[in-house]
C-alpha cells in the first residue's frame, strides 16, 4: 500500500482533490503502466486507478462508457514496442499481468540500449571535439602564425606537415559525408537494407538477434506461452524489422514440420554460442537459467568490446590534441630562438 499512498500524496493538491494529467497515451513512461498494474493487483477498480496516474483518464473513461473493451480503451492509439507487447499479452493474461510482462519485455531492451549508449557517448564526443580542434587550428590558427614569423624562419618542413594534416582532415570529412549519404540512402530504402543484412548477416547483427530472441523466449516462457503462441506473438511485431523477417521465416520452417532447434540452425542468423546453449537448456529443462546466463555473458562481452573501442577512440582523440600542441610548439620556438640570440 505504501507506493499507492506515496503516489496519492504526490499528485494531490492543497484541497485534497486529485490532480489529473491529460497527456497523450503515446508518451506515457513504462513506470506509469507498471504502477497501474500494481494498483489493479491491489483490488482497485480501473476507473479509480486512472485518477492517480499520468494517463488521459477522461478520454479512457469516455471510451469505456462508449462500449470499448478495456484493452482497446487503454492501448488502441499507442505506438511503440510496449503497445505491441501488451496488445498480445492482454489476449492471454489478466490485464495487470499483461501490463507487467509488457513492461518487463520493453524495459529489457531499453536498458541494454541505454547501457550501450552511455558507454559510447563520451569517447565519440571526445573524438569529435578533438577533430574539430585539429581542423580549426590547421586551417586557421597555425597558417596565420606561420605567416607572422615567415620572415624570421623557414617553415618548409612544418608547412608540408600542416598540409598533410589538413589533407587528412578533409579526406576524413569527405568519408564522413559519403558514409552519411550511404546511411541515409539505405534508411530511405529500408527493404534493401534488410535484404542485405539477411543475405550477409555480420557478427554484430547475429549477436543482437540472438540476444533479442533469447529475451523474448525467456519472458514468454515465464508466462507459460506455448511455441505456437510464441509464433503468433512474433507475427504481431512490426513487419519492417530484421527480427520480424527472420521470425516469419522461422514460422514457415516450423509449419513445414521442422523442429525448433533445426529451424534455428537453418536460419543462420544466430551466434554459435547461442545455438550451443539453446539445445542444452531444452534437454535439461532449465532453458530459463541457460538463457539468463547467455544474456549476462553477451552483455558483458558487448561492454568489453565497447570499452576496447572506447580506448582506441580516446587514443586517436588525444593524438589529435597532441599534434596540435606539437605544431604550435614548433612555431613558438621561433621567437624563443630570437630571444636567445639577442
Amino acid at each position: 500500500m505504501l507506493p499507492f499512498l506515496t503516489r496519492f500524496k504526490k499528485q494531490s493538491n492543497a484541497n485534497g482533490s486529485v490532480k489529473r494529467q491529460h497527456s497523450s497515451t503515446l508518451k506515457i513512461p513504462l513506470d506509469e503502466w507498471e504502477f497501474l498494474a500494481h494498483i489493479l493487483r491491489n483490488g482497485y477498480p480501473l476507473e479509480v486507478a486512472l485518477d492517480f496516474l499520468e494517463l488521459p483518464s477522461e478520454t479512457i473513461k469516455q471510451r469505456l462508457k462508449q462500449g470499448y473493451k478495456v484493452s482497446d480503451a487503454l492501448f488502441c492509439d499507442g505506438q511503440g514496442s510496449f503497445y505491441e507487447h501488451v496488445r498480445f499479452f492482454v489476449k492471454l493474461l489478466p490485464l495487470e499481468d499483461a501490463i507487467i510482462q509488457s513492461v518487463q519485455l520493453s524495459a529489457a531492451f531499453e536498458n541494454i540500449k541505454s547501457t550501450l549508449k552511455k558507454s559510447a557517448v563520451y569517447p565519440c564526443v571526445l573524438l569529435l571535439s578533438a577533430f574539430v580542434l585539429l581542423f580549426f587550428f590547421t586551417n586557421a590558427i597555425i597558417p596565420t602564425m606561420m605567416q607572422t614569423f615567415s620572415d624570421m624562419n623557414d617553415f618548409k618542413t612544418l608547412s608540408l606537415l600542416v598540409q598533410l594534416v589538413r589533407s587528412i582532415c578533409l579526406l576524413f570529412v569527405f568519408l564522413l559525408v559519403l558514409m552519411g549519404i550511404a546511411l541515409l540512402y539505405l534508411y530511405s530504402h529500408k527493404p534493401l537494407l534488410l535484404r542485405l543484412l539477411m543475405k550477409y548477416p555480420i557478427k554484430p547483427v547475429k549477436e543482437y538477434l540472438s540476444y533479442r530472441f533469447a529475451t523474448y523466449i525467456l519472458q514468454l516462457q515465464r508466462c507459460g506461452i506455448s511455441t505456437q503462441q510464441m509464433m503468433c506473438y512474433f507475427d504481431t511485431l512490426a513487419k519492417q524489422q530484421l527480427f520480424s523477417m527472420y521470425m516469419k521465416r522461422l514460422n514457415q520452417l516450423l509449419s513445414e514440420g521442422n523442429e525448433l532447434y533445426q529451424s534455428l540452425m537453418q536460419l543462420e542468423c544466430f551466434t554459435s554460442r547461442f545455438l550451443q546453449i539453446f539445445p542444452i537448456g531444452m534437454a535439461s529443462n532449465r532453458l530459463d537459467d541457460f538463457l539468463e546466463g547467455y544474456q549476462k555473458q553477451q552483455l558483458h562481452q558487448w561492454q568489453k568490446q565497447l570499452k576496447k573501442v572506447s580506448i582506441w577512440i580516446q587514443l586517436i582523440a588525444y593524438s589529435f590534441v597532441g599534434l596540435v600542441v606539437f605544431l604550435v610548439y614548433q612555431i613558438m620556438l621561433v621567437p624563443l630562438g630570437m630571444l636567445e640570440n639577442m
